[in-house]
């Protein structure tokens, strides 16, 4: 009885042992496992992050461009405006000065 039971502790110790070892095994599985999906995870969340970067200079440029044709209507617009100051001016100071030298009162 006394040899069945150191027997069957032996055999206990020995399945423990195996029980250690495929649990490590199963763990290094688990772990190579989860850092190939970490990485995968990771790889597709750059991905993405890339292509919503592109998208937002896509969108800045563009609206860099609008910017800059509205900015250019009105740079024209504003230079229509002073040059109608600027004839409605010179004109008042022709005359004025056209007055001044002939003493002329025309219209």
């Amino acid at each position: 009885m006394r040899e069945e039971l150191i027997e069957a502790l032996i055999q206990v110790e020995k399945d423990a042992r195996r029980l250690e070892e495929e649990g490590h095994k199963e763990a290094k599985k688990l772990c190579k496992y989860y850092r190939q999906k970490m990485d995968q995870e990771k790889e597709k969340r750059l991905l993405k992050a890339r292509q919503e970067g592109k998208n937002l200079v896509k969108q800045a440029e563009q609206e860099a461009r609008e910017y800059a044709q509205q900015l250019e209507k009105n740079k024209a617009k504003e230079l229509k405006e002073m040059e109608a100051r600027f004839n409605r001016i010179k004109s008042d100071v022709v005359n004025k000065y056209f007055k001044q030298i002939t003493g002329f009162e025309g219209e």
